[in-house]
């Protein structure tokens, strides 16, 4: 039974010399493979320079918001001098956390995304092959409302810093100037 044991730990901690990698086994490969590697690099760099050219360069426009908690009635005043106890007993009576869910619920809903799209005229870039701007009209009449959403929801979004307590509202467009006008006042209408 010893015999075997010793056996297994031989086979174990001892490798054949096929098994071991050493630089010269690598170094070997690299050399009987130099044509295959410099073909694959080139190949890379002919597919990503005019990949690179041909595509619609896009900007991050970013702000930087700070959520108030709402202090102003009596029960928000009750809330937070109790936060502490109630929280100790279990029992979520509010406070900045419901700030904090009520600004992400604003900024992910519907109704926001479609003011922000009704008074900030968005519906001409979302569909630029479907607007005249020379007439300055629609080609085929005015697309609705309603498919645009989904585009405002990915032109912008919401992440919260948990950490400075902060929100950062970033947008993404084509256009940099563009990108920080709108992002400037989908924050003045979130604020009014």
């Amino acid at each position: 039974m010893e015999e075997n044991n010793q056996k297994i730990d031989q086979d174990i901690f001892y490798k054949s010399e096929e098994d071991i990698v050493t630089f010269s086994k690598i170094y070997d490969v690299l050399i009987d493979n130099y044509k295959a590697l410099i073909f694959s690099g080139f190949l890379g760099f002919v597919v990503s320079v005019p990949y690179s050219l041909l595509i619609t360069p896009m900007y991050t426009a970013e702000n930087i918001m700070l959520i108030p908690s709402n202090q102003t009635s009596n029960l928000s005043s009750l809330s937070s001098q109790l936060g502490p106890l109630a929280s100790f007993a279990g029992v979520n009576i509010g406070g900045s956390n419901t700030d904090r869910a009520e600004t992400i619920a604003v900024f992910n809903s519907r109704v926001f995304a479609e003011k922000t799209i009704n008074d900030l005229n968005l519906l001409p870039y979302f569909y630029e092959e479907s607007w005249d701007s020379a007439k300055n009209a629609w080609k085929d009449g005015k697309p609705p409302v309603h498919n645009a959403l989904e585009l405002m929801q990915g032109l912008g979004f919401l992440s919260e810093d948990k950490r400075r307590r902060l929100f950062i509202y970033t947008i993404v467009w084509k256009d940099p100037v563009l990108a920080a006008q709108w992002s400037n006042q989908v924050i003045a209408i979130f604020n009014n």
